[in-house]
């Protein structure tokens, strides 16, 4: 009775060694991909960080005025270009007529 008791907990402490054996090969495959998953993290907000400074740069006003100008002719407003609703309206009306 003695030997079969031993031979169990021997069985159970080997059985318990290839478990734990696995158990820390499947942590140490996770920790690498934690690892990975956090450069790629940190890689993303950098490109975030540098297309929203691109971003800001790209929609200045100033830029924008100076582009609108070289390339397509824009000026500052005319006092004459400045209508009215009552005349925005009228000519709203008139579209949908023809």
């Amino acid at each position: 009775m003695r030997s079969v008791l031993t031979s169990v907990v021997w069985i159970t402490t080997i059985l318990s060694i290839f478990a734990l054996y696995a158990i820390k090969s499947d942590t140490r495959q996770l920790e690498v991909r934690v690892r990975d998953m956090d450069r790629q993290v940190n890689r993303t907000a950098d490109e975030i960080a540098d297309l929203q400074a691109r971003w800001s740069a790209l929609t200045k006003p100033e830029r924008i005025d100076r582009l609108a100008r070289e390339h397509l002719g824009y000026g500052p407003l005319a006092p004459r270009q400045f209508a009215t609703l009552d005349e925005i309206a009228q000519a709203a009306n008139e579209a949908r007529s023809r």
